[in-house]
């Protein structure tokens, strides 16, 4: 008896029924995590009924998974982000207000607010690119970790620019780790948003809340007058951003985007 010939086709047996297995999981995940046409439609009659319109384009038509992301606040104390914003010689005005000179920096829970109200001398001899790097290179000097951030936006008055940035992790948007800067050649103008450094992420990954199921949630407590829905993104951010975190957990939500701009996000996970 060939031992060795038997022993290679056990292996390749082996090595097909593990391939099988794992097409088998990937297939029935897939299955798990796909919404169908029918579910969409239904959704949409659904917020109809509510006085709500969404086009179905604008849900989601699968189920994600996700997993809680701890992180540090950038702001370990205010009084320490004011030296490093303001320097030496600043006062506090009370426990949420810092001035030096003609620069303000104010603090509402998780955000922050600065502004050089002598604002430098802006020049136009400074273009976007020059912008955006000067805008890191602050960030990163205030104990920013912009590894993983993205420009969302950007606009410019001759040589000021105003550019909006904000971390990623997976390729999904972390909304509490947003800061608009207003930076010209000559320095920058102001400052305003909240951001979150994450840490290593050794959480595992959860399934996430329908976004149909998420939608009709929405739709059943909404009181607004806005009956429309522009569009829905999922991403993370701290579920009370008013009050200050010194560390956090960014939680998976769905942002909801009505018409007029208004933003609501609803936590989107399965609370078992």
């Amino acid at each position: 008896m060939n031992w060795g010939r038997i022993k290679t086709i056990l292996i390749i047996l082996f090595l097909f029924t593990d391939i099988f297995l794992a097409f088998s999981i990937f297939t029935s995940r897939q299955k798990e995590t796909e919404i169908s046409p029918e579910v969409l439609s239904a959704t949409v009659k659904i917020l109809e009924e509510h006085g709500i319109l969404i086009d179905k384009s604008a849900i989601p038509s699968k189920i994600s998974h996700a997993s809680v992301l701890q992180a540090d606040n950038v702001i370990s104390d205010y009084s320490e982000f004011a030296h490093l914003l303001l320097g030496d010689g600043f006062s506090e005005e009370d426990k949420n207000t810092f001035i030096a000179k003609d620069m303000h920096l104010s603090f509402q829970g998780d955000k922050f607010r600065f502004e050089n109200l002598s604002a430098p001398d802006i020049s136009e001899n400074f273009t976007l690119n020059e912008a955006q790097k000067s805008a890191f290179s602050y960030l990163k000097g205030l104990g920013f970790d912009v590894s993983s951030a993205k420009v969302v936006s950007s606009d410019s008055y001759g040589g000021l620019f105003r550019i909006k940035i904000r971390d990623y992790a997976e390729n999904m948007p972390i909304y509490s780790s947003e800061t608009d800067i207003s930076i010209s050649k000559n320095g920058v103008h102001s400052l305003l948003g909240s951001w979150f450094n994450r840490r290593v992420n050794n959480n595992p990954d959860n399934k996430l809340k329908s976004p149909a199921s998420i939608l009709v949630d929405f739709a059943s407590t909404y009181e607004g007058a806005d009956s429309q829905i522009k569009s829905t993104e999922l991403g993370y951010s701290v579920l009370d951003s008013a009050t200050y975190h010194k560390s956090a957990s960014l939680i998976p939500v769905t942002k909801i985007q009505l018409g007029s701009g208004t933003e609501y996000f609803i936590d989107s996970r399965q609370i078992e």
